[in-house]
C-alpha cells in the first residue's frame, strides 16, 4: 500500500509539474493577454480520507529461525564396532525403529562371568536360609517353654494365692475362738461375782436364821415358863391361894411371853425362806458359772487344733512361696534361651541378607550387562527424519564422554516445528502467550502462517538486549524446513477503536508530526499527537476533528494555503468506520 501511495504521489507531482510548464510556457507566448499571465494556477487535486475509529493493532517484525518440533543427536551408550546402520540422511523413521547395531563381543563374557558369579551366590546362600529354618524352630521352641513356664508360674501364684487365703482361715478362726473365750470370760466373771454375792447372802441369811432360831428358843423357854407360871396362877387363884390380879399378872406375861415366840417363829420362818431364796440363788449363779466355764472351755479345747491347722496353712504357703520362685527361675531361665535363639536367628537372618544381598549384587551385575547390551541397538526414539548420518559400517564407536565425540545420527520431528525470534527489549513487556503470529516465508510468496507466542524465556540476552520467544506451529506436508529464515509478525497490543489515519498521511519534521488537511479548498498543516503507528494505519490522539479531510498523498509540494481538490482516497475504506 506504501508503494501504491507513492506512485500516485509521483504521478501527482508530475502532473502538478506539467500544469506549470504549460503555464509558463503560455504566458510566455508573445501576444497573451496580461490577465493570463496573472491567473492563479489551478486547484491541485489531492487524495483525502476521513478520520475513523478502529481497532488498531500494533506489530513488529522480526526475524525467525525454523527449529524442529524435537531433535535428538544419537551417541552410543557403549563402545564397539558399527555392524549396521539401517538409514542414511532424510529417511523418514517411525518411533522405536532400529537404526544402527554395534558388535561388542566383550559383552557376552561379561555377561557370562556375572551369571557365574550370580549362581555361586545362590549356591552359597541356600545354607544361612537352611539355618534360618532351624533358628525359627529354635526361636518357637523356646517361646513354647517360656510360654510353659509362664503358665506354670501362673498356676503356682494362683496357688500360693489360695494357700494364703486358706492361711488366712485358720487365723481367722483363731482369732474368732479368742474373741469367744475372751466374751465366755467377761460373762463368767459376772456369775462369779453374783455366786459370791448369793453366797455372802446366804450365810448371812443362815446367820439370822441361826439368830432367830436361838431366839425362838429363848421365848419358847421363857414362854414355857410362862405358861406354866401361868396355869399355876391360874390353879392358885382358883384355889384362892394368889390373888386374881397376880393371876392377871402372869397370865399378861404369858401371853406377851406367847406373842414375842409366835414372832420369833415367824422371824424364823422369815429366815428359813430367806435361806431357801439365797441358796436358790446360789444354785442358780453357780449354775451360770458352770455354764460360762463351759463356754470358756470349749473355745480353748478349739485352740490347739485351730493352732495346728495354722501351722500346717503357714507351712503349705512357704512351700508354695517356694513353687513360685522355682517357677519364676524356670520362666527368667526360658526367656533367656528365648532371647539367645533370637540373637542366633539374627545373626542367620543376617547372612541370609548379606547372601540375598550378594545375590542380588551378582543378578544386578548380570542385569547391568544384558542392559548394556541392549545398547548395541539404536532405535528411533520417535516419528522423524534423519537430519544428521556421521559414522559408516565397521568404524569404532566411542561413547559420549567426550566433547569431541559426534552424534552416529540425528533425528528430528518435524510434523510440528518451533519458530525461534529475538523481541527487542523496548517491546519485552508487551509481550504475552497467546499474542496473535503471521510468518511468512520468501520461498513461499502469498502462503502466510498463522499461531501464537507459545512461550518465552522472561530473561533477556545481556549483549543483544533481546529476549528468546517461540512459536509452535503444525507443519504439515513438512513445508517449514529446521533453518529457515522466516519473517515473523507479531501482534503487540490492541487499540479498541482508535481515532485512525493512513500512516501515509503523518509527516515528520523534525521530531513533530503532522498532518495535511484541506480546508475551505485550501490546504492546512495541522501538528498532532500520534499514538501507535503500525505502518498503515496510524492513530491520532490530539490534533484534528473526525470532519477533517485529511491529504494522504502528495503533502511533500504542498504549501501552507495552496489551492487543492479534495479527491476520496480509493484505498481508505469508510465503511470499516466504528460508530
Amino acid at each position: 500500500m506504501k508503494g501504491k501511495a507513492l506512485l500516485r504521489m509521483a504521478a501527482i507531482a508530475a502532473a502538478g509539474g506539467i500544469l506549470l510548464a504549460l503555464a509558463l510556457f503560455g504566458a510566455g507566448r508573445p501576444g497573451t493577454p496580461v490577465e493570463a499571465q496573472n491567473a492563479a494556477p489551478p486547484p491541485v487535486a489531492v487524495e483525502v480520507v476521513t478520520p475513523e475509529r478502529r481497532d488498531l493493532v500494533r506489530q513488529i517484525r522480526l526475524p525467525g529461525t525454523v527449529r524442529p518440533w524435537e531433535e535428538t543427536q544419537l551417541y552410543a551408550k557403549v563402545s564397539g564396532y558399527l555392524r549396521q546402520i539401517l538409514v542414511d540422511k532424510g529417511d523418514v523413521v517411525k518411533g522405536g525403529q532400529l537404526l544402527a547395531v554395534l558388535d561388542v563381543p566383550e559383552m557376552g563374557d561379561d555377561l557370562a562371568q556375572q551369571r557365574a558369579q550370580a549362581e555361586a551366590a545362590r549356591m552359597r546362600s541356600r545354607e544361612p536360609v537352611a539355618a534360618v529354618a532351624t533358628a525359627h524352630a529354635e526361636v518357637d521352641r523356646a517361646e513354647s517353654e517360656v510360654g510353659a513356664a509362664r503358665a506354670a508360674l501362673e498356676a503356682a501364684r494362683a496357688e500360693l494365692e489360695a494357700t494364703r487365703a486358706a492361711a488366712q482361715e485358720p487365723e481367722s478362726l483363731l482369732a474368732g475362738v479368742r474373741a469367744e473365750e475372751a466374751v465366755a470370760r467377761a460373762a463368767a466373771e459376772e456369775p462369779g461375782r453374783e455366786v459370791e454375792t448369793a453366797r455372802a447372802t446366804l450365810r448371812a441369811a443362815q446367820a439370822d436364821l441361826q439368830a432367830a432360831e436361838a431366839e425362838v428358843a429363848r421365848y419358847q423357854a421363857d414362854y414355857e415358863l410362862r405358861e406354866k407360871t401361868y396355869r399355876r396362877y391360874n390353879t392358885l387363884c382358883d384355889r384362892g391361894v394368889v390373888t386374881e390380879q397376880e393371876r392377871d399378872q402372869t397370865e399378861g406375861a404369858y401371853k406377851a411371853a406367847k406373842a414375842a415366840l409366835n414372832t420369833a417363829e415367824t422371824r424364823v420362818s422369815a429366815m428359813k425362806e430367806r435361806v431357801v431364796a439365797a441358796q436358790s440363788a446360789v444354785r442358780t449363779w453357780q449354775a451360770k458359772v458352770t455354764t460360762a466355764e463351759a463356754r470358756t472351755a470349749a473355745p480353748e479345747a478349739q485352740v490347739p487344733n485351730i493352732e495346728a491347722k495354722g501351722r500346717t496353712a503357714r507351712a503349705r504357703v512357704t512351700t508354695a512361696e517356694k513353687a513360685v520362685g522355682s517357677a519364676q527361675s524356670a520362666v527368667h531361665a526360658a526367656e533367656a534361651r528365648v532371647e539367645v535363639a533370637r540373637r542366633q536367628l539374627r545373626e542367620v537372618e543376617a547372612r541370609v541378607a548379606s547372601a540375598h544381598v550378594e545375590v542380588a549384587a551378582a543378578a544386578a551385575g548380570a542385569q547391568k550387562v544384558r542392559t548394556l547390551m541392549q545398547y548395541r541397538r539404536l532405535t528411533a526414539p520417535y516419528d522423524g527424519v534423519v537430519t544428521a548420518r556421521n559414522v559408516d559400517p565397521g568404524q569404532l564407536i566411542q561413547t559420549s564422554v567426550s566433547s569431541q565425540v559426534r552424534p552416529l545420527l540425528v533425528v528430528s520431528h518435524i510434523d510440528r516445528v518451533r519458530v525461534i525470534v529475538a523481541v527487542p527489549q523496548t517491546d519485552v513487556t508487551h509481550l504475552r502467550v497467546g499474542r496473535g503470529v503471521t510468518l511468512t516465508v520468501h520461498e513461499f510468496p502469498g502462503r502466510t502462517w498463522s499461531g501464537t507466542v507459545t512461550r518465552y524465556t522472561n530473561d533477556l540476552d545481556p549483549q543483544a538486549r533481546t529476549m528468546t520467544a517461540e512459536i509452535d506451529l503444525p507443519n504439515p506436508g513438512w513445508a517449514l524446513r529446521p533453518g529457515m529464515y522466516a519473517d515473523v509478525a507479531v501482534n503487540l497490543e490492541t487499540h479498541a477503536r482508535a481515532f485512525t489515519v493512513p500512516s501515509s498521511a503523518v509527516v515528520a519534521e523534525k521530531q513533530v508530526r503532522s498532518l495535511w488537511v484541506a480546508r475551505d479548498g485550501k490546504a492546512e498543516k495541522i501538528p498532532v499527537k500520534v499514538g501507535v503507528d503500525n505502518g498503515v494505519e496510524a492513530e491520532i490522539l490530539a490534533g484534528i476533528g473526525a470532519e477533517e479531510q485529511v491529504i494522504a498523498s502528495g503533502q511533500s509540494s504542498l504549501k501552507a494555503g495552496q489551492a487543492v481538490r479534495a479527491v476520496p482516497a480509493r484505498h481508505w475504506s469508510a465503511g470499516a468506520a466504528a460508530p
